[in-house]
């Protein structure tokens, strides 16, 4: 996978559709994500649009789904594996981002339930 840091994840995630969750099977299952939180942001950024308290970095072409312009209901990340366990986040907003070699999707995304301690340290 070359992707971002040349291919650098520091966890996992599981993709679930609206209405599913664990131990249901996942849309799209065993994403390698590189998980960046960003708790200070709790507050609407993007001039009011969304909020967001973590920026996940996907592989191009990975099937994530946002609401955002009221589109259908985002998509649930469960992160089962890593630093990250157990941590579920609500898709806020899907970009792509590219420039020199790099090319992968950006997901906004908002913690569903307080995050274990591990995560609320800011990289």
């Amino acid at each position: 996978m070359s992707f971002l840091f040349t291919g650098v994840t520091n966890d996992t995630c599981d993709i679930y559709r609206a209405g599913s969750s664990p131990p249901s099977p996942p849309a799209v299952g065993g994403v390698r994500v590189f998980v960046i939180p960003r708790f200070r942001n709790i507050k609407a950024n993007f001039n009011g649009l969304f909020t967001y308290t973590h920026i996940l970095c996907m592989p191009l072409g990975t099937d994530v789904r946002d609401n955002y312009g009221g589109g259908a209901a985002a998509d649930v990340l469960y992160l089962p594996n890593g630093p990250n366990w157990g941590v579920q986040l609500l898709v806020s907003f899907v970009c792509r981002r590219r420039g020199d070699s790099l090319d992968y999707l950006e997901v906004y995304a908002n913690a569903l339930e307080p995050p274990p301690n591990s995560l609320l340290q800011e990289g």
